[in-house]
């Protein structure tokens, strides 16, 4: 550890506290860095060479810029489906009842423990907890950073019991300064266990002169937030009047749905005590005052100058409104969860989706009002752990060192010790992998800005990859000759004007793109950006989809190529534009949306000049039929097949159904006497039923399965099966990006059919999931891919699905960066 000379020390029994108390006006901005980690810049960028001072700045800032993002995509998500849920459990009432059921029997049951009860499990090697007491939460903490897991027992004891605790709170603590002790204030500590064991370390732990506040975002993010809560919740229990909790935004569902806190009670507990942590999260306060003077909340203020303490103590917490707040009541609390603060005057909503950005002014005006003197908030990442704003009346406070590994922040804690001045204060800064780099997540500069650079890199190919359409417009757009390229000042404009998020363009462009004589090939660069897909979940999806497709072209009476060709090639001109193609096929019923029209379009579109020509058009649709005639090379057969099928595929969904109308005596087999029946009611002129019959007839058995049925007149793409599936890959890649957005709903979703968290759902379940979706979505499925997914994706036909390993079925990659690899 490094200290300031002038800088004073106190011992709290548990821990060595290094401060800085720092004079008013530069508390601090003085403060050193005190890590010991040795500073490495030789991170690659894309030339391969290390990359500079501006490029990492720019990775720093993009990073931030797309966490703030990605936290407004999850409420625009959540604002979104927030009705799936509901929707499903009118389809699947008993599910919902049995989750209910559970919950309430577990309360019951460990209501009815007494809490000294050990536990009789011989296969249980972890902590056991006779009584609530320092003692015992240190011992977990100790288990914990080993590796160890907390039995469920023990877990639901904790968390029912802090369900009753925290119903009797009031909305807001207020919290005095212990005669010869202190208040420590802690802000966001998102799963990293290192972190409080850290400020442990540094500040003690809770007693009755070392009083805690953790001002929220105690779970997410990181891998061991159970154990944090778990570790917090048992010292609330040993003494509540000694640690205290504010509630932040991650103390939310939808947020531990999407930022991991769920998947992580789960693979360690039953589903149930996800709902149960839950109902403890419902009664969190929302703020705290500290010796009357300072307010503390995780988020900030609200756009009102007049709002009171009284106000804010009598706010019903548990009735916080998922979405846009539609009453005063509803802003305020959305606010202390959301807000940040800004340098101007006056507010403006927030960039996060939710809350507000609010100005010195209103900040003067809430505390001259209430008579308090500081506003603490945390809710954000600071490099140094604290930050001063609005004339060093409030502060933010963030106790996740090195967060997520990406980043090189400093966490810190904050001290109120003086009770006749609170400005006097003391902050506590660390590296949490100072102390403990055995169990750090990142030991050095260099590989905290490799995880920094590598996850933004991913971030931005998603977004690349979800915006292709609206960059591909664009690009078209700027490019008046239709060469198929733009140079680098229109690609950086693209990207700004699409992408829409304050990123530094100009240093990340060559990240993702390369230039030929100032130029870039746009078609190239969109199509370096796919999803990737698990063939044996897909590939029979997509075959399926071929047959609907070349059925449905078939039917059309698109007989010959050219035929077709010539009948979208409206001008002549040898070449189909995007849009004459989309609007095309838009008359036919090929079971595409829009959006994947668009994608199997530019699939089809091999050198990559943003047209269509007659060479393309041709070894993407020529066709043929896979029959016994076709393969003697019997022209007059082939013929006769043709007319047959196309005028079977307007009258009838499938084959199958044809095949069930011909064979009238149910046998399983069509004879000669039903097929001549049979073309006696369709419009086929001057076909002669005893050839028909005898081209399909392949064995000479004297009738006809449906297999040979089938072989004569279904029409397939004359290709190889691999080529098949290039076909389709436009749309597959716009079915998996439906599903990709919509992985943290579909998941929900499935899990609330999930009773016993197996990660398995039946068959008609996992239909229901997409269904309910689908109504919801701006860009849904077809109805027969929903139709044709759900069939398909029962690998071994035994009527469940993984829906775990269905959504991990599909990711973005950076083909060229595969290739390389």
């Amino acid at each position: 550890w490094m200290k300031r000379k002038d800088a004073p020390s106190h011992d709290h029994s548990e821990g060595t506290a290094v401060h800085h108390r720092g004079k008013r006006q530069k508390r601090m901005e003085t403060a050193e860095h005190l890590s010991p980690r040795a500073k490495d810049p030789s991170v690659i960028g894309p030339d391969g060479r290390p990359i500079n001072p501006e490029h990492d700045e720019a990775f720093k800032q993009a990073w931030r810029t797309l966490d703030e993002d990605d936290e407004k995509v999850t409420l625009h998500m959540e604002e979104k489906f927030g009705h799936l849920k509901e929707k499903l459990s009118h389809v699947v009432p008993e599910a919902v009842e049995q989750v209910k059921n559970e919950l309430s029997a577990q309360l019951k049951e460990a209501k009815s423990a007494v809490a000294g009860d050990l536990i009789n499990d011989p296969n249980y090697d972890g902590p056991h907890i006779s009584e609530y007491s320092v003692d015992t939460s240190k011992k977990l903490l100790e288990a914990f950073s080993k590796g160890k897991l907390l039995h469920e027992d023990y877990a639901t004891r904790i968390f029912s019991s802090m369900r009753r605790h925290m119903k009797k709170q009031p909305t807001v603590n207020e919290i005095s300064i212990p005669q010869g002790g202190r208040v420590v204030v802690v802000g966001d500590t998102h799963g990293q266990l290192t972190d409080l064991i850290t400020i442990f370390r540094i500040a003690g732990f809770p007693s009755k002169t070392n009083v805690f506040l953790f001002n929220g975002d105690f779970v997410d993010r990181g891998p061991q937030d159970v154990e944090i809560i778990l570790t917090l919740y048992s010292l609330k229990l040993a003494d509540p009047d000694t640690i205290f909790f504010n509630r932040g935004n991650h103390e939310q569902r939808h947020m531990n749905e999407k930022y991991n806190f769920e998947n992580n009670v789960r693979a360690r507990y039953d589903p149930v005590i996800f709902e149960l942590v839950q109902k403890t999260f419902k009664y969190l306060p929302l703020a705290s005052v500290i010796h009357g003077k300072v307010y503390v909340t995780h988020g900030g203020l609200f756009p009102y100058e007049d709002v009171t303490l009284d106000e804010i103590k009598g706010l019903e917490r548990w009735k916080i409104k998922k979405g846009k707040p539609s009453d005063r009541n509803t802003t305020i609390m959305q606010c202390m969860l959301w807000s940040d603060p800004h340098d101007e005057p006056g507010w403006k909503q927030s960039d996060r989706g939710a809350g507000i950005l609010w100005g010195p002014d209103l900040t003067k005006a809430f505390l001259t009002k209430n008579n308090l003197e500081l506003v603490i908030r945390s809710h954000e990442m600071v490099d140094e752990g604290t930050k001063l704003l609005h004339h060093d009346h409030c502060i933010t406070l963030f106790s996740a060192s090195n967060y997520t590994g990406t980043n090189e922040n400093q966490g810190a804690v904050i001290t109120f010790a003086d009770p006749t001045n609170v400005r006097n204060y003391d902050v506590h800064r660390y590296f949490a992998d100072a102390i403990f780099q055995d169990l750090s997540q990142s030991t050095s500069i260099k590989s905290t800005a490799e995880a920094r650079k590598s996850e933004t890199l991913q971030k931005l190919r998603e977004r690349i990859f979800q915006q292709r359409h609206a960059l591909s417009l664009e690009f078209f757009n700027l490019d008046k000759e239709q060469t198929g390229k733009v140079s680098v000042a229109q690609f950086i404009d693209a990207l700004q004007r699409v992408i829409a998020l304050p990123l530094n363009w100009s240093v990340l462009w060559p990240y993702f793109a390369k230039a030929s004589d100032g130029n870039i090939n746009y078609t190239k660069f969109l199509d370096r950006y796919k999803m990737a897909v698990e063939a044996e979940y897909w590939d029979a999806w997509a075959n399926s989809v071929v047959s609907k497709f070349c059925q449905s072209m078939f039917a059309h009476g698109f007989s010959t190529v050219k035929e077709a060709f010539a009948s979208l090639d409206k001008d002549g001109s040898g070449a189909i534009s995007y849009g004459e193609f989309v609007d095309a096929l838009k008359k036919f019923d090929l079971g595409l949306t829009d959006a994947q029209m668009h994608d199997l379009i530019r699939s089809m579109d091999s050198n990559e000049d943003a047209r269509i020509d007659y060479d393309e058009f041709l070894a993407r649709f020529e066709s043929s039929f896979s029959t016994a005639a076709a393969e003697e090379q019997e022209r007059g057969a082939a013929q006769v097949l043709l007319k047959v099928s196309q005028v079977i595929h307007k009258h009838y969904k499938t084959l199958r159904e044809a095949f069930a109308q011909i064979d009238k005596n149910d046998s399983g087999r069509i004879n000669s006497k039903e097929l001549r029946s049979f073309l006696k009611t369709m419009p086929i002129e001057d076909t002669d039923a005893d050839t028909l019959f005898s081209i399909l007839d392949r064995d000479g058995s004297g009738s006809v399965s449906y297999k040979e049925f089938k072989r004569a007149l279904k029409p397939r793409v004359a290709k190889e099966a691999d080529e098949s599936r290039a076909f389709f890959d436009g749309v597959l890649q716009n079915v998996c990006d439906v599903l990709h957005r919509s992985k943290v709903q579909l998941r929900a979703a499935f899990r609330m059919m999930d009773i016993d968290g197996s990660g398995k759902i039946d068959v008609s379940e996992f239909k229901a999931g997409l269904e309910a979706l689908n109504v919801l979505l701006e860009v849904p499925l077809s109805d027969s891919q929903i139709s044709t997914l759900h069939s398909v994706i029962d690998k071994d036909k035994d009527g469940s699905i993984s829906y775990e390993e269905f959504l991990a079925s599909f990711s973005i990659v950076d083909k060229e960066e595969q290739q390389d690899s």
